[in-house]
Formats: C-alpha cells, sequence, structure tokens
C-alpha cells in the first residue's frame, strides 16, 4: 500500500475580512498613476477610500456565455465560442463622502461649505447637491485591497485601470438599517493582481522590482 501523503496546505488558504481591507476609487484620469504600484506601495492621493463596506465585502463577479454552431452530420457542435464575457466589481458602501455620492447619484455642486442659522449650533455647516433625475456613466479607476485574516502580512491587491459606474441599485433609509450606497462597476479593461500568497508564488524568483 502506498504511503498517504497530505496534500492540503492551510498557508495556501485566504481569508478576508480583515479591518485593513480597502477600496479605493477615483476618476480615471487618474490611471496612469496606478501603473507602478507594487503590493505595498501607498495609494495616491487622487483616489478616495471608500471606507466602511457591507458585511458582504467586495464582490468580482464574473458573466460568461458560449454559443455553438451545429454542422449537418448528426447536428453536432462543430464550433463553440464565447459570445459574452464580463467583470464586475460590486460593493455596498457604507460611508457617506462627498465624491463617492457624486459619483453615484451624477451629481453636481458641493463646492463649499453653506450656513443655516436656523439648524443645532454645531450642525450649522451644509452642502447642497444637484442630483441628476437620469444618470450618466462615471468613468473611474480603482483598487481593492484585501488582506489575509489567519496569515499576518498576506494579501491580495486588485489594481483596476479602467471602471465604468453604470449600475446603481436601490439606496434606502429605513429604521435599524444602514443607509448603505450600493454600486455596480465594469471592469473595461484588463487588471493587475498582486500578492504574496506563498501558493501563488513561482518555484524560482525571476529578475525584477
Amino acid at each position: 500500500m502506498p504511503k498517504l501523503v497530505s496534500t492540503v496546505n492551510t498557508d495556501n488558504v485566504f481569508i478576508g475580512g480583515s479591518d485593513y481591507d480597502a477600496l479605493y476609487l477615483g476618476p480615471v484620469s487618474a490611471a496612469p498613476k496606478l501603473e507602478n504600484l507594487k503590493l505595498y506601495t501607498e495609494i495616491p492621493d487622487d483616489l478616495i477610500v471608500a471606507g466602511w463596506l457591507s458585511d458582504d465585502g467586495v464582490k468580482r463577479g464574473a458573466s460568461d456565455s458560449k454559443s455553438a454552431l451545429q454542422g449537418h452530420q448528426g447536428h453536432a457542435n462543430v464550433v463553440v465560442y464565447m459570445d459574452s464575457s464580463e467583470t464586475t466589481l460590486s460593493a455596498t458602501i457604507l460611508e457617506h463622502k462627498l465624491q463617492l455620492l457624486k459619483w453615484l447619484l451624477s451629481a453636481t455642486g458641493g463646492d463649499e461649505r453653506l450656513t443655516d442659522t436656523d439648524a443645532p449650533e454645531d450642525h450649522q455647516e451644509y452642502v447642497e447637491l444637484e442630483a441628476a433625475h437620469s444618470r450618466k456613466i462615471e468613468h473611474l479607476c480603482g483598487v481593492w485591497d484585501t488582506y489575509d485574516t489567519a496569515h499576518d502580512g498576506i494579501k491580495y491587491r486588485y489594481i483596476f485601470p479602467s471602471l465604468d459606474l453604470s449600475e446603481r441599485d436601490e439606496m434606502s433609509d429605513q429604521p435599524g438599517g444602514f443607509s448603505s450606497l450600493p454600486c455596480t462597476l465594469d471592469v473595461l479593461k484588463g487588471y493587475r493582481i498582486l500578492t504574496n500568497s506563498p501558493g501563488m508564488l513561482p518555484a524560482a524568483s525571476g529578475i525584477g522590482g
């Protein structure tokens, strides 16, 4: 009987949900500043950190579909091809930040602090936005940093040079719940994945920075 050897390694298991997980979004014009990011390089100031996210975290969606062309003999498939392949990034943002809300609502304004003397003394400053009834596509870029909660120092960094904010979901204000900001971003270009997860490292280190 051959010797039994374990084929599992918990070092290769990644568990997200760290206190340091962060989603960063910025205008697509800031994308060139993401080109030289390494795994732990500081994020450029052009991007805004979304802050608290819902318990679902960030979802990296993949939607693929294929079609087939049949031949005469036996009506068998002769050619099978991918007719649609889409990648998305979705999250429900819990923190209300000015620029994030302007993107979500395709809103304008908010360039200055206004004052209402009828408001409570400590909260007399306010902002006014003009929200569109019909929203537009917002062209963004972004970074998703997620850290392993089971192994210190291990993380994944996803760098997206082109994201389109084109799908918004219901925003509700209800008792006992967050007034959250859900959004879905279409990934329009190839993106980089950086990680130091042990099982992802090649057998021998290559040459490079």
